[in-house]
């Protein structure tokens, strides 16, 4: 992979993984906070953590 588009990969996946971190704190915190069934983090923690798997498959598989 080119130098320039090495580079523009690695701002785009930080970028996204920063992202997905703040989700990590500011969703159950702001719209899970008066949820009063658990079924509701259910349905996140699954969601951000297969989101998670995915970036760094990604990451991996460019990786050389």
């Amino acid at each position: 992979m080119p130098e320039a588009k090495n580079s523009l990969f690695r701002k785009i996946f930080l970028l996204s993984f920063a992202v997905l971190i703040a989700l990590d704190y500011a969703v159950p915190y702001t719209l899970l906070s008066g949820t009063q069934k658990i079924s509701g983090s259910f349905l996140f923690w699954p969601t951000l953590t297969i989101a998670a798997a995915c970036l760094a498959f990604i990451a991996l598989y460019k990786w050389r």
